[in-house]
C-alpha cells in the first residue's frame, strides 16, 4: 500500500474504493473496514464517508490513511487501529495491552442477563476482565448487581477503569490472578473469557500477533487457565452459584469433563452465530 503523499487531494469515495481493494482477501469486511479508517484519520463520522463520497481530504491525512490500511493488510485490527471498539452496544477503548472484544463473546453477556434477574442484588465476578467489556456490559444492564473484574494485567486493568468511568458504571477492580486476591470470597455467578489458545497456534507468532500474548495463550493444550478457574470455582461460587465460561472451538467436550470431575453440573453448551459451541454454563452440585 502506497503512503506517498500526492500533490492533488483525493475524494473520500476514491479513497475508501482504493482502501476496499488493498483489504481484498486480507479481512472480511474489507469496504466497512476502510470507511471506518477514513473516518477516523479524517475526524469524521462513517456516514460522512458515505453521504458526501466528493468531498476531499489533505494530502497529509491522505498518508495517514493508507498507514493505517498498511497496518490493517499486516494483521492488525481495525479497534487496534482506532483504539475502540463497540461491544454489546457500548463504546470501549482498546489498546495494545487488551484484548479485542469479540462480537461471539457477547453471547457470555446475553447468557448471564438471562440468569440474572433485573433488579437481583447478586454478586458477580468477572475473570481476565481486559477493556471491563463484560463486566460493565451486565452491571449497565443490571445496575443492582454487585460485580468485580479482575485482571493479571495491571495495564489491562487501568484501561477497565477508564472504561468505567467513561460509562459511568460501578464496578470493583482488582488485580489478581484469577482467584489469588479473592480468598474467602463467594460469587453468585462466575463468568470468564480466559486465554484457551494452544501455545502452537500459529495466531500466536510475534509477527502476527498483535494482542497481548498473555489474554490469548492458554498453554500447551490451551486449557491451562481454565484447569484453574474450574478448580475453584466450587470454592468460590454461592450455594447453587453458577459458572459461564467461553472456550475454543474444539474444547467443548474436554472442558465438559473438567466441570463434571470438579462436582460441577453443566446446564448448558452454547453456540455462536456461526452455530460453534463457544461456552458452556455449569453449576455447583448440591447434596
Amino acid at each position: 500500500v502506497s503512503t506517498k503523499i500526492s500533490n492533488h487531494s483525493a475524494s473520500l469515495g476514491y479513497l475508501a474504493a482504493q482502501g476496499c481493494q488493498a483489504l481484498r482477501g486480507v479481512s472480511a469486511s474489507p469496504r466497512l473496514d476502510a470507511e471506518v479508517l477514513l473516518a477516523h484519520t479524517a475526524g469524521i463520522s462513517r456516514s460522512v464517508v458515505f453521504a458526501f463520497s466528493e468531498r476531499t481530504i489533505r494530502p497529509e491525512m491522505e498518508c495517514r490513511y493508507f498507514d493505517l490500511i498498511a497496518k490493517r493488510v499486516n494483521g492488525m485490527l481495525v479497534a487496534q487501529l482506532v483504539g475502540k471498539k463497540e461491544f454489546y452496544s457500548l463504546e470501549f477503548v482498546v489498546t495494545a495491552d487488551t484484548l479485542v472484544p469479540r462480537p461471539e463473546t457477547e453471547l457470555l453477556v446475553e447468557k448471564a442477563l438471562a440468569w440474572i434477574p433485573e433488579k437481583a442484588k447478586m454478586s458477580i465476578l468477572d475473570i481476565g476482565t481486559g477493556t471491563g467489556a463484560i463486566a460493565l456490559a451486565i452491571k449497565k444492564h443490571r445496575p443492582h448487581a454487585c460485580i468485580t473484574g479482575v485482571d493479571v494485567s495491571e495495564a489491562a486493568l487501568f484501561v477497565a477503569k477508564g472504561n468505567g468511568v467513561a460509562l459511568d458504571l460501578d464496578v470493583r477492580w482488582l488485580r489478581s490472578s484469577a482467584y489469588s486476591a479473592l480468598s474467602g470470597e463467594r460469587f453468585d455467578l462466575i463468568v470468564t473469557n480466559p486465554p484457551y489458545v494452544e501455545k502452537g497456534d500459529p495466531c500466536l507468532l510475534d509477527d502476527i500477533c498483535f494482542e497481548p500474548r498473555l489474554a490469548l495463550d492458554g498453554g500447551t493444550d490451551g486449557l491451562d487457565i481454565i484447569r484453574v478457574i474450574v478448580a475453584g470455582a466450587k470454592k468460590h461460587l454461592s450455594p447453587n452459584g453458577r459458572l459461564l465460561m467461553e472456550h475454543g472451538l474444539d474444547q467443548s467436550g474436554v472442558v465438559t469433563k473438567l466441570l463434571q470431575a470438579n462436582s460441577l453440573e453443566v446446564l448448558g453448551s452454547y453456540c455462536d452465530l456461526a452455530r460453534h459451541p463457544r461456552a458452556l454454563g455449569a453449576q455447583v452440585v448440591t447434596p
